[in-house]
């Protein structure tokens, strides 16, 4: 039985006794939508600081909750590593507070983990819900790994935990803004390189497709991937409404009011441009 790992990090900006964020209600619905009763899922929440979840409340055989603070998501994911033996597991999902999901449930025939894990191999053994990109290599220089949602076998969380990247992206206001200044500083960053030098790949998944853009066989040809990277950005929003998991500001705007799903629908059909993949 392959078992997964779900690693959630969890912070309240709070005043008074008041949530002012939307971390809970991310929280909340994923757990409403994405929590599964099953042995071989593993779902653990490390929560930052003071909060207003009702612990005792939601808390299941297989779901649980670590309040042992930790100054950012990175911290929060080592929390969890250090309780929870990664070799216990076959896969790892992590995620942030900042994101909504899982929607489209109703659009597969497995459940939302199978659906992410099963096209997951020795090459492509990353799986993410869209690439991070930007026009002309503004962000950077080619399509990368964004950490709103990532998925992934015990071989890349070996790469992880070998080159300290959760241990040396502690957050520290005094450097915060200048290390910024610099993507090379960048955790997501620093994972896309990591996992192409090392002969693998990774790829995008949403309810209708799937999307290789074969990064592993152009690296390091930084000219073709700022080229694809700035492709990817002119269709990237189009595929926004049929992912799991996304920004909650932007998912709120698909699902709720509906106002972003019509500007995409009309992108596309207005668009006349031919495709890489």
């Amino acid at each position: 039985m392959d078992k997964v790992l779900i690693l959630y990090t969890y912070c309240e900006n709070q005043k008074g006794n008041l949530c002012t964020n939307k971390s809970k209600e991310n929280l909340l619905f994923f757990l409403n939508n994405g929590y599964i009763n099953e042995e071989k899922y593993e779902f653990v929440i490390n929560i930052n600081g003071k909060h207003t979840i009702n612990i005792q409340k939601l808390k299941k055989y297989n779901l649980h909750f670590l309040e042992l603070n930790g100054k950012n998501a990175f911290e929060g994911y080592q929390n969890i590593l250090n309780h929870f033996s990664k070799d216990k597991y076959n896969y790892f999902i992590f995620m942030k507070d900042k994101i909504r999901g899982p929607y489209n449930l109703d659009k597969i025939n497995v459940n939302w983990i199978e659906y992410n894990i099963q096209t997951i191999n020795d090459i492509n053994s990353v799986v993410i819900s869209g690439f991070g990109s930007s026009p002309l290599g503004k962000i950077y220089k080619m399509p990368y790994i964004p950490m709103k949602f990532m998925c992934f076998n015990r071989k890349v969380l070996d790469l992880i935990i070998d080159n300290d990247l959760f241990k040396i992206h502690d957050y520290n206001p005094t450097i915060l803004e200048e290390k910024r200044k610099n993507p090379e500083n960048m955790l997501e960053i620093k994972l896309s390189h990591l996992v192409l030098k090392n002969n693998m790949n990774y790829i995008s998944i949403d309810a209708k497709r799937i999307i290789n853009l074969e990064l592993n066989k152009i690296y390091p040809d930084f000219k073709k991937l700022q080229q694809i990277s700035k492709q990817y950005y002119e269709y990237g929003d189009q595929y926004i409404p049929d992912r799991f998991f996304w920004s909650d500001n932007t998912m709120l705007k698909v699902f709720s009011d509906n106002i972003f799903k019509e500007k995409i629908i009309k992108e596309k059909r207005d668009s006349n441009k031919v495709k890489l993949w």
